[in-house]
Order: structure tokens, then sequence, then C-alpha cells
């Protein structure tokens, strides 16, 4: 049994979701101990218990996971088999790590896997939102064959979530190795989304000003979409990305925290990613990196994040590769060994 230390640096949930999307893989079990061990409410929270849940029903595997436990073990039963999963998140927590955990599975599977999921929130802080899986991620991802689709049938915003979407995942085969460097830049895309409960109050309008002004000296094209969608509650959140060189940031709406701040903080994050000529945003790298072991290849970053770090340190108990991350030239290679 592979045994991981949950508190190796960044030692966040990330380690847990990318060795439970391993395991479903390889079909190898893995004990973690020492679970978010740093956090001021360490173990597992109900968005990991959701992506066990998720792992579990796709692999028929039994689990006595519960909120709060700081070690866990997993034993996959067989191999990926389920055409159909549904998961019920009820809190707010994040649907997009649940999703993050499943997408790699695409690897494995010999028919289209359909995800239902209920619950949860597409706005999280410390969390990608599902926009950004949609236009970041998936088209980074395209660009090594992957083929997927992310449906938002409704929004959720904390505290009160309440989401439901819809996930299809075509097998990946025989990907080509993912190498990307930054060509260039020609327009940038904002889509700022609120509740109905916020239009009287132009919050999506105002996140997009607010992101403008910061981005003038881009001197690009910029495609605005300000929108307003039912749910439970109230919120909101901006995704700001570029193209063809696909770099993205994203920052749900906060209590307390005008639209203006909102909007040019996220257009700050990203005039940073450009200004760094990085190929992948920070976030998107940490997350390719699992399909950078399946497939080999080569990227280049905005700076190299704890998390990447602790995601090389967690791939490469399962999988037969290794994986070169520098910091001076800010590139993630991964080859198999």
């Amino acid at each position: 049994m592979i045994q991981i230390d949950g508190s190796f640096l960044e030692g966040g949930g990330q380690i847990l979701r990318t060795s439970l999307s391993l395991s479903a893989l390889t079909g190898k079990p893995f004990k973690i101990e020492n679970i978010r061990k740093n956090r001021n409410n360490p173990g597992l929270a109900v968005q990991h218990l959701e992506a066990i849940r998720a792992i579990a029903a796709i692999t028929n595997t039994k689990t006595d996971a519960k909120k709060g436990d700081i070690t866990i073990e997993f034993s996959p039963k067989e191999r990926i088999k389920k055409e159909e999963i549904n998961i019920e998140i009820p809190t707010a927590g994040s649907a997009s790590l649940i999703i993050s955990t499943i997408l790699p599975i695409a690897y494995k599977i010999k028919k289209d896997l359909k995800i239902r999921i209920h619950g949860g929130g597409t706005w999280n802080k410390w969390a990608p939102s599902v926009i950004y899986l949609q236009k970041v991620l998936l088209p980074l991802l395209k660009k090594a064959g992957f083929k997927g689709e992310i449906e938002i049938k409704r929004d959720g915003f904390v505290p009160r979530g309440g989401a439901i979407l819809e996930i299809i995942l075509h097998p990946w085969k025989n990907p080509p190795p993912l190498f990307l460097e930054q060509s260039n830049i020609s327009g940038v895309f904002i889509e700022s989304v609120s509740s109905v409960s916020l239009e009287k109050a132009r919050v999506a309008e105002r996140q997009i000003e607010a992101a403008e002004s910061i981005l003038k000296p881009l001197k690009l094209e910029i495609e605005k979409t300000a929108k307003y969608v039912e749910a439970y509650g109230f919120g909101s959140g901006i995704l700001i990305c570029s193209s063809p060189t696909i770099l993205g940031r994203d920052i749900p709406g906060e209590r307390g925290i005008t639209a203006e701040k909102i909007g040019k903080q996220a257009a700050m994050d990203f005039l940073s990613e450009v200004q760094s000529k990085a190929a992948v945003d920070s976030y998107a790298a940490d997350q390719l990196m699992i399909y950078l072991a399946l497939a080999g290849g080569k990227i280049k970053t905005s700076f190299i994040s704890d998390h990447a770090k602790t995601n090389a340190y967690t791939i490469e108990k399962f999988l037969p590769v290794k994986f070169s991350l520098d910091e001076k030239e800010k590139t993630i290679e991964c080859k198999k060994i």
C-alpha cells in the first residue's frame, strides 16, 4: 500500500484528490496520514468526503471515511466501469474540486462517463470556479486530445450552494505529449456572473468595468459578458482569460467587498500572469500535472508553487515518472522512468 504524508509542503486537499484520481487509474491502494494537519480545521471536510465517495462509486469501493478524519485508507475494488454517477453535495463546498478529481479518469474509461452533481458551489474561495474549468482547463487539455464537457444548469454561491452540473467525459486514448510555450495574446474575455438578486446593484457590470480599467495597458480587444443567474441566495464572481495563449484568473465575490475591488483584483492577478510570459497560469499548471504524468510534456508557467511541488511528490508515488520543476525558468517537465 502506498504511504503518503498528508502534511507534506502545501499539505492541503490536493494530496487527497490527486491520490484518489491515480488510485482509480492504477488500481493501487493508498494510505494518507496527517490530512490537512496544519490547517485551522484539520482532517477531511465535506468536499473531500464527496470526492472520496465519487471515486468510490466509480470503482465500486466501500469507504467509511467521515468528516474530520486525519487518516484514510483507500483500496479500489475494481477498475472503472461506471457509465453514470450522481453526486450530492449537501453544503456550498466547491464542486470544481470534485470535478477536478474525476476528470483524469477519462484516461481509463472505455465508454462515455456522465456525472451529475447536485449541490455545492460553482464560485468558492481557494478553489477554481467551474467556469474556469470550462474556459481555461478544458481548452488547455484539448491540446492533448482530451474531450469533455461541463454544463452549468444552476450556479451555487456560498453559503447556500445548490449548484446543478452535468459533466460528460469521453475516452482519452493515446494522448500526445503536452508542450506549452506562450505564443501571443490577441484577445481577452471577461465573464462576470451574479445572482439575479444583485442585478439592480449592477454587480456584474461593475466588476467588468473595474477589471477593464486595469487591463487598458494591454491595448487588446476585450470581449465582455455580464450574466445574471437564478440561484439560492446571492453571490457573484468574475473570470478573465486570454487567447490564443490561454491564461486565466477568477475571483468569487465576497460579502463586504465591493464589486469594484473584486474586478480590479482579478484584473491585477491576470495582468501579472500575462506579464510573466507564461504559457499557463500557476493555477492551471498545478492541475495539468497529472495529465503531464500520463502523456508526458513540458509547460511554462508564471511561478512554481508549493501546490506544484506537492503534486509532483504525490504523483511520483503512483506512477513511474519523474518531474523536473525549474524555478528559474518556471517550467514543469515530466518524463517516464
